[in-house]
């Protein structure tokens, strides 16, 4: 097992100050932890039964949107659909490299809305599904 965790933007060998604690805990028990340099921005993709409902900001970047290209959302759809949750949250961000990675899965319903999603942008999403 491998965990994946974005790196200091201003020091590549050690580990963001968010995911310093996860990093370590890891480390601790012999999981090898890869850093991964990331662009600024994050975006947040909200599912609803195995479908991707919504794609915002993160709440901690909500002026700093990632764009998600629709196959990087199709291939993710299977590994979503797998974890048998209702409704789920993925933080994808973008590495220097182009490439998107998900930083983080959580349960929907405490998962945060960025102040740049309006409360009726982000409920009518949810209730189209």
């Amino acid at each position: 097992m491998q965990l994946l965790v974005p790196c200091d933007p201003l020091s590549q060998r050690r580990a963001d100050e968010h995911f310093a604690p996860e990093a370590l805990a890891a480390t601790a028990l012999g999981i090898e932890v890869a850093l991964v340099e990331y662009q600024p921005g994050e975006a947040r993709t909200w599912w609803v039964d195995g479908g991707c409902v919504l794609v915002t900001a993160h709440p901690d970047t909500p002026d700093d949107l990632v764009e998600i290209p629709a196959d990087v959302l199709d291939r993710l759809r299977p590994a979503v659909a797998r974890l048998g949750s209702p409704f789920i949250t993925a933080d994808i961000v973008r590495t220097v490299d182009g490439r998107h990675r998900v930083v983080e899965v959580g349960d929907g319903q405490v998962s945060d809305r960025p102040r740049s999603t309006t409360p009726e942008a982000y409920i009518a999403a949810l209730v189209r599904r």
